[in-house]
């Protein structure tokens, strides 16, 4: 009786442990099953650029994590073709039960490492073609699914889903002919580098901006892959070959599906070497003008036996304080329409009176003779007034770095002018910048930083000791007249 006990009480024990064998949670372990999947992108079956579903290549991937890690990759099946396709790998860290997996799909080919461990995936944008191919090499996409695992093997279908908008650029020179040179995009929350982490969230960063540098095709199409950032709206302004800019009006924000459909198709002109300040209308023709790549000064470096008219290095620079090896602010001559860099006095001036306007003997160092000019009062007035809009297409800035000054931008789009927050993005836009290096009373300058006076070429008609200029600061752009005697700025045009 005492053994039958004992027996009846093993089995209860043993029965009871059984119970709570099955209700203690299963702990995952590092098991490696064999997944499969079908991915796709809902309803969307047309690869194009009005829906921006994906077309599936061969080699393509996509990366699995749990949210936290990765866990590997699966690699389509077949040459693809379509917007569906049969991917499949060996994914580690999965146990039999069900877990939350997230597929990522990071673009063709684009040279990123396999991502590993919980440490975020990079992808640089920065050197795109211009073809669609190329915009889908970067093009992203994100799904997830419970995945419950069966006899050490999962086989499941996942929504795929587009995070990163493709833009469809149409660039031409006149409307019909094709555009093939090379475009720099940057401007307000533009980034260059898509940042993906294991528990999807995509996010945008690095510095510059994003390069087509080859031309394709004979419609002058591009595609280019935008990233997606925390601005609540962007703005893309196009340099190099091209000018011009399109504004993402509801912005592209982060963790927000995209596809092609939400890009904005925007057409661009070729940019002319020169001529995109228009200064006045000669009949219905506009009259235009490049501007000098600096302002202009006088005199001779310490390895330099005579002195020249020369450009500044950069758009910025001048002398504040009197050198007379490096003028900067220049009289205007009392016996001749022009600016010089001589001493003024009343008799008037021979050997350094140097011609700016109307003279095909003016010479700027290693340029040809003839070839720049000051703008006349009446230009000035044009540039900063009465072309489309003018007033839009100037404002003083705080460049950082005690860069203070005039911005004007080139003919065409003023919605830039925002994005203009350093000297490094006067070349991105194409803007003339001119330094606020005020004026100078014979060895003494005055007002650098907080006033612009820059010489025109007309003589104020009611006192000959006078002649125009154009100055400004913050807040005011305008044409007045000023004593000749006090040295001022020069920027040449041709």
């Amino acid at each position: 009786m005492r053994k039958a006990l004992l027996i009846m009480a093993a089995a209860l024990m043993t029965m009871t442990q059984c119970r709570k064998q099955e209700t203690m949670p299963v702990t995952p372990s590092a098991n490696t099953i064999k997944m499969t999947v079908t991915a796709g992108s809902g309803a969307k079956t047309d690869i194009n650029t009005e829906t921006g579903a994906i077309t599936w290549s061969a080699g393509d991937k996509l990366y699995v994590s749990d949210g936290t890690n990765w866990l590997g990759s699966l690699t389509l099946v077949g040459n693809g073709g379509s917007s569906q396709g049969t991917f499949t790998g060996n994914i580690a860290g999965i146990d039999e039960t069900e877990t939350t997996c997230h597929f990522f799909y990071l673009g063709h080919d684009n040279g990123m490492e396999e991502p590993t461990g919980t440490a975020a995936a990079n992808i640089s944008l920065a050197s795109q073609d211009g073809t669609l191919a190329g915009a889908m090499k970067y093009h992203a996409g994100y799904g997830t699914t419970d995945v419950t695992v069966e006899s050490g093997e999962y086989h499941g279908y996942v929504v795929m889903n587009t995070k990163i908008a493709i833009a469809h650029l149409n660039f031409t020179t006149d409307g019909t002919t094709a555009y093939k040179g090379s475009v720099t995009m940057g401007g307000t929350g533009i980034s260059n580098t898509l940042t993906v982490s294991p528990g999807g969230i995509f996010s945008g960063g690095g510095e510059g901006g994003i390069a087509i540098d080859k031309g394709y095709g004979t419609t002058g199409e591009r595609y280019v892959t935008l990233i997606p950032t925390g601005e609540t709206s962007i703005f893309v302004a196009f340099t190099g070959d091209a000018t011009g800019g399109m504004t993402f009006a509801n912005g592209i924000q982060a963790n927000k599906f995209y596809g092609m459909k939400d890009a904005v198709k925007v057409t661009l002109e070729a940019a002319a070497p020169a001529g995109r300040f228009t200064v006045g209308m000669d009949g219905e023709t506009p009259r235009k003008v490049e501007f000098a790549p600096g302002n202009l000064w006088y005199g001779k470096a310490e390895n330099e036996e005579t002195a020249a008219f020369k450009f500044e290095a950069n758009q910025w620079s001048f002398a504040d304080t009197w050198n007379a090896n490096h003028v900067s602010h220049f009289y205007w001559s009392k016996t001749a329409s022009v600016a010089y860099a001589g001493s003024y006095s009343e008799s008037g001036t021979t050997t350094s009176d140097e011609f700016f306007t109307n003279s095909s003997s003016f010479q700027v160092a290693g340029e040809t003779a003839g070839t720049w000019r000051t703008l006349s009062k009446a230009e000035w007035n044009y540039l900063l007034n009465s072309r489309t809009n003018a007033s839009s297409l100037r404002a003083w800035k705080d460049l950082g770095n005690n860069v203070k000054g005039l911005v004007i931008l080139p003919d065409g789009d003023a919605s830039v002018m925002s994005g203009i927050t350093s000297t490094s993005h006067l070349e991105t836009y194409g803007a003339v910048f001119l330094p606020a290096s005020g004026y100078r009373d014979g060895t003494d300058v005055h007002d650098v930083g907080s006033y612009g006076y820059y010489w025109s070429g007309t003589p104020y008609e009611v006192d000959e000791d006078c002649a125009y200029l154009m100055t400004f600061f913050s807040g005011v752009a305008r044409t007045y007249y000023g004593l000749r005697n006090y040295g001022r700025a020069v920027r040449l045009v041709r």
